[in-house]
């Protein structure tokens, strides 16, 4: 990317910046993941912008870049499987002899 191209794309996203911030409180519930996603975007709009045609004001094409990968990474975050380690799993039940004698009562009548 060339020094034009690289401060022309500064200078757009710091002044669209709310755009993205907007999409990723929609998409987070705290500041790390905010942070996150923010960085994520940000990297996904760099790699997009040599791309970008001009057909449609940047900020809409920002904002559907930014509402994209938010959703595929919403998306993969669901496809992961919460898991708990068995050492730390505390059993409540206890196990009890069993105890026949009541069984074998009824039968006898």
């Amino acid at each position: 990317m060339t020094k034009e191209l690289e401060h022309s794309f500064v200078e757009l996203l710091e002044k669209h910046q709310n755009i993205v911030h907007k999409v990723c409180r929609l998409y987070t519930n705290n500041q790390d993941s905010h942070n996150d996603l923010f960085q994520e975007i940000t990297i996904q709009l760099w790699k997009a912008y040599p791309k970008f045609r001009g057909d449609s004001k940047f900020s809409t094409w920002m904002y559907r870049v930014s509402l994209n990968t938010a959703i595929t990474l919403y998306r993969k975050s669901k496809r992961t499987i919460d898991t708990q380690d068995y050492e730390n799993v505390q059993y409540k039940i206890t196990a009890e002899k069993y105890d026949d004698t009541e069984e074998q009562q009824l039968k006898l009548l």
